[in-house]
């Protein structure tokens, strides 16, 4: 998005001059053409000739007036060099057990880091970092333009990263807060990829919280919203899981408890699959980022004045070169 930097205290006075220079200019020619006249006196005709309007000549001038005016206007987008071009997401994965369910290919916990390692290769400029999370969340990375390694670090996470089991995504969202705020993020986003399970209950509190110091929480629904069983793969091959009481566990995607944490969040809730969370991230995540990043007081604007002057150089240059073609009568 392009926009122009009106705030010059320069710009202003010299683009009201413009149009009075080309006109002083224009009266300067007449002039000295008058000049001419009155000195040749009825020779001037033979020996001067009569001026003859060339088209790309005037071209050229109209072109040089316009580039100069279009310069003092000093145009501004795109990011300066060397700036994040990106946006700040801290994903949170849910490890726990239910994400072993293989109602979606190769399983919901599958599903989600294969998203995020689709995005960390199509999102240029960004930085990630991760929590996991079961019953309690740990940090296990943090902020970093090295999304491939956040990536694979997301790829060995386990049941055994975050500590005791459960379903916490509340913990979660509070230290992905506290990981963009360390990381000086201007506007940060989190992304809760989990099927919804929440056995505490304050995930969409936790999101609320999360909007007021002004990140963003979003969630990647992983898995199907009809029961299935959970498969672990033991030394005795695969196997469902049980509880307790030794009957075979049911999960399923809980759609309403993710929508709620979105909804808090000032978010949205997308399907776990790698299409949909780079449509979330150009669509929404990085537009936020970027227009948060420019309302910023201390923000650098990408000043553009060069292309329309450079424009304007050279088509004066052009307008110069070009000789003024007179007849005879």
């Amino acid at each position: 998005m392009s926009s122009f930097a009106l705030g010059s205290w320069l710009g202003w006075p010299l683009l009201a001059l413009a149009p009075f220079g080309l006109c002083a200019w224009v009266r300067w020619r007449r002039r000295a053409e008058q000049a001419l006249r009155d000195e040749l006196g009825p020779r001037h005709p033979w020996l001067a000739g009569v001026p003859v309007p060339l088209r790309w000549r005037g071209t050229a001038l109209g072109a040089a007036w316009l580039g100069a005016g279009l310069a003092l206007l000093d145009p501004v987008w795109g990011e300066v060099p060397g700036e994040v071009a990106g946006a700040d997401v801290v994903f949170c994965l849910d490890v726990s057990t239910s994400m072993l369910a293989r109602d979606v290919v190769p399983d919901r916990l599958g599903a989600a880091r294969a998203a995020i390692a689709a995005l960390a290769e199509a999102a240029p400029g960004a930085r990630f970092g991760l929590v996991v999370y079961a019953g309690s969340a740990e940090l296990a990375a943090p902020l970093s333009a090295d999304r491939r390694a956040v990536a694979d670090l997301a790829a060995t996470a386990a049941l055994s990263s975050a500590g005791r089991g459960g379903s916490d995504p509340g913990a979660a969202i509070e230290r992905a807060v506290q990981l963009l705020q360390r990381g000086k993020s201007r506007a940060g986003a989190v992304v809760v990829c989990s099927d919804g399970e929440d056995f505490v209950g304050n995930g969409a509190a936790a999101a609320a919280r999360a909007q007021a110091a002004g990140a963003a929480v979003h969630a990647l629904g992983c898995g199907r919203p009809i029961p299935c069983k959970v498969t672990l793969d033991t030394a005795d091959g695969p196997q469902f899981l049980r509880d307790g009481a030794g009957q075979e566990v049911l999960t399923a995607l809980v759609p309403d408890a993710l929508a709620a944490v979105a909804a808090a969040g000032g978010g949205r809730v997308v399907p776990g699959t790698a299409t949909a969370l780079q449509e979330l991230y150009e669509r929404v995540v990085r537009p936020a980022a970027l227009a948060a990043r420019r309302a910023d007081p201390d923000h650098v604007a990408a000043h553009r004045f060069g292309w329309p002057l450079s424009v304007a150089v050279l088509a004066w240059m052009l307008f110069l070169c070009l000789p003024e073609r007179r007849r005879r009568p």
